[in-house]
């Protein structure tokens, strides 16, 4: 789930998948990353690398 947008970077106006913007994502469960570090609630995402998905019931 995106929880906010993140800093800009470069530009103070971009739009949503220029390359510069980023998300603010919280993980429905503690993710790890591949090399161990964590566990992560939170990350920042470029925009570009995000996929939208489908709506689901809350």
């Amino acid at each position: 789930m995106i929880i906010a947008g993140g800093d800009r970077s470069l530009r103070a106006i971009s739009l949503p998948n220029d390359g510069f913007t980023n998300w603010v994502v919280a993980f429905s469960e503690p993710q790890v990353r591949r090399d161990g570090s964590g566990p992560y609630e939170t990350a920042t995402i470029p925009a570009v690398l995000l996929v939208a998905a489908e709506p689901t019931e809350a």
